[in-house]
């Protein structure tokens, strides 16, 4: 089986923007998707990307401090898509499956 982490991370905040008056606004997102075998974790796959939001335009304006993971999740799948997550999950299942059963990314460390 293989359980799946999200990680995210604000790559770049507009400290203020003078179009919309808000300060602390975020401008991009850095997320991906980590994929382990939960029988083998050293088996493990990952996709991810990065959104650059238009902020010149704000009506939905949440404090920077008020937001969260879940707020951040939830805006890259709304970004992204639900079906195209589907789609890069299942490429991560493909991906380990297709790794030998003694894949060892690091053979001589």
């Amino acid at each position: 089986m293989i359980n799946f982490n999200w990680t995210f991370n604000i790559q770049n905040t507009v400290p203020y923007s003078l179009e919309t008056q808000n300060s602390n606004v975020i401008k991009t997102i850095g997320w991906n998707i980590i994929g382990k075998d939960s029988e083998n974790e050293i088996k493990q796959s990952s996709v991810g990307g990065s959104i650059d939001f238009d902020i010149s335009s704000l009506s939905d304006f949440k404090e920077i401090n008020q937001i969260s993971n879940d707020d951040l999740k939830s805006w890259v799948i709304s970004f992204v898509g639900q079906d195209k997550i589907d789609e890069m999950k299942q490429g991560i299942v493909d991906n380990i499956d297709s790794l030998p059963e003694d894949f060892n990314p690091t053979p001589n460390a």
